[in-house]
């Protein structure tokens, strides 16, 4: 369940596991700046909490993860790609459909290299 709090969002992924997402810290750490592993870590966690049920909360802030399609770590890139496929098995595929052409640029760029 998500909840809201000063700090931004808690959200319980199950009994043993409380994760804290800030809105804005997550947007922060995924912007081009900030380096390879604090952006992969995000990630994870992201895709952990997608796959815990979660997608469509997790899909409603995934214009903070385009940033990453096209960030110059290839390990960024695949790990986001994964996120967006996660978050499309897991029911959120129409809301990150918008992404798709962004996906396929990145997808392209990488085949090209």
């Amino acid at each position: 369940m998500l909840k809201k709090s000063e700090k931004g969002y808690s959200l319980d992924v199950s009994r043993n596991c409380k994760l804290n997402v800030e809105v804005l810290g997550v947007r922060q750490g995924l912007k081009a700046g900030e380096s390879g592993p604090v952006k992969l870590a995000i990630l994870g966690a992201l895709r952990s909490i997608t796959e815990k049920g979660h997608a469509i909360s997790v899909a409603t802030h995934a214009y903070a993860l385009l940033p990453c399609l096209k960030d110059e770590n290839v390990l960024v890139q695949r790990k986001v790609s994964a996120l967006y496929r996660v978050l499309a098995e897991e029911g959120a595929a129409a809301m990150v459909a918008r992404d798709v052409t962004s996906i396929m640029l990145c997808f392209e760029v990488t085949q090209a290299s």
